[in-house]
């Protein structure tokens, strides 16, 4: 398991997600709830305040997302995250580079936030927001 997986293993509400083909897994994805102070400390400025005040998940994907386009296995592995956890506000990361992801992401809603770096000379990373409609995600 990756260092990033095991280290969020430790979040009360983990909540893990795998696909899987013919025996294999195909994809997975985690979740767990978080303020926003967990993933944006000096992102704060540029977090919207109903966003801060709402009831907010990470979620993270497999690095690249598995094929199948808007009704493919990583829009369903995302469906499963977001009926795992009531929440208001999903975020995520995703490199400038990964336009497939960044593609997915869109699909799915999300929405460019503000840059992300979590280490002073680690890769910049691109937070994306995405607003819940539990109507849709009850589906």
């Amino acid at each position: 398991m990756g260092r990033q997986v095991t280290h969020h293993l430790r979040h009360e509400g983990f909540t893990p997600v795998a696909a899987y083909a013919c025996g294999s897994m195909v994809g997975f994805g985690y979740t767990f709830p978080c303020t926003p102070e967990y993933w944006y400390d000096e992102l704060l400025p540029e977090i919207p305040e109903h966003v801060r005040a709402g009831r907010l998940m990470t979620c993270a994907n497999s690095p690249s997302p598995p094929p199948g386009g808007p009704g493919g296995i990583g829009p369903r592995l995302h469906a499963e995250l977001l009926k795992s956890i009531n929440t208001q506000w999903s975020s995520l990361l995703v490199r400038p580079d990964n336009t497939a992801g960044r593609r997915l992401y869109e699909l799915l809603g999300y929405t460019y936030a503000a840059p992300y770096r979590n280490e002073p000379d680690g890769p910049v990373y691109e937070l994306l927001l995405l607003q819940v409609d539990r109507e849709t995600v009850a589906q």
